[in-house]
């Protein structure tokens, strides 16, 4: 099963906050991401994207961009 994948640009404008927080949100483990091999782009699980994370007290991913 493939899960679906969106950029910084769409999670932002989906959550409708600036692409800074969500960088933030990516380095604080709020959300799932990754860098694919050699790019500079990051890329986020859609599932990660939900209220239960955005506002949990414990990280729930290991991202490592």
């Amino acid at each position: 099963m493939d899960r679906k994948l969106i950029s910084r640009k769409q999670c932002a404008e989906l959550l409708n906050l600036h692409k800074r927080t969500i960088d933030r949100y990516l380095r604080n483990n709020r959300i799932e991401g990754f860098k694919p091999h050699g790019s500079s782009r990051v890329l986020i699980y859609y599932d990660s994207i939900n209220q239960e994370n955005l506002q949990s007290i414990a990280p729930k991913f290991n991202n490592k961009l």
